[in-house]
């Protein structure tokens, strides 16, 4: 398999952001508590991810362990 680059942590943060903030800064515009809630699913499936991947530092990567039967 050939070696995948690598998202520059710039563009990471800044997707992060926008997905955590952006909701959140519309919906309060227009009035709807679900873009809001949009937000917050993000931001926790944000920790999610980050705990993930704290756990399997160190471990190379094995695509069997993702897979959902």
């Amino acid at each position: 398999m050939a070696q995948q680059e690598k998202m520059p942590l710039a563009v990471a943060v800044l997707l992060i952001v926008v997905l955590v903030f952006g909701p959140a800064y519309i919906g309060s515009q227009v009035n709807m508590p679900e873009l809001t809630a949009i937000s917050y699913s993000v931001f926790l499936g944000v920790i999610y991810a980050l705990m993930g991947y704290a756990k399997s530092m160190g471990e190379a990567f094995d695509p069997e362990k993702f897979i959902v039967t």
